[in-house]
């Protein structure tokens, strides 16, 4: 090629993934009910999120990454929120959910999630919270004086 044209190329790579936190709900002693219970998600990069359970399941909204994520460590919190309702205790373990994003290199991202609690050691399999409702019996009693 005369005068030495000069040709350039440039190749781009995109690569996407995503993730979906879920929780589960448990209620001893009493009837869990859709709604009945708020959930939180915040950390790294994102909103926070406030769900509530439906039946014992609880979804958060899906987490997306990209090319500029791969080699990233995400961190996100997960807890119940204490509404106060009489006869319940509520669950105040705190989740610390940990997302490395890997590239597949095929266009797709691997997110790896580890999940750790603040009620346990070492890693947990997943985000369990259990609530006991108590009964609470009020007893009155009337006296009577006669004068």
């Amino acid at each position: 090629l005369e005068g030495n044209p000069r040709v350039e190329f440039e190749n781009t790579y995109s690569a996407e993934g995503s993730i979906s936190l879920t929780a589960t709900k448990k209620l001893a002693g009493g009837d869990l009910k859709d709604g009945q219970f708020t959930f939180t998600l915040s950390g790294d990069g994102i909103e926070t999120q406030t769900k509530t359970n439906a039946g014992q399941n609880v979804t958060f909204d899906q987490i997306g990454y990209d090319e500029k994520d791969i080699g990233k460590t995400y961190t996100y919190k997960v807890a119940e929120t204490d509404q106060g309702e009489a006869g319940y205790t509520y669950d105040d373990t705190v989740y610390t959910v940990t997302v490395s994003i890997k590239d597949k290199g095929d266009g797709t991202l691997d997110p790896q999630v580890t999940y750790h609690s603040s009620a346990a050691e070492g890693e947990v399999e997943g985000i369990v919270f259990n609530n006991t409702y108590t009964i609470l019996w009020v007893e009155h009693f009337l006296a009577y004086f006669q004068i």
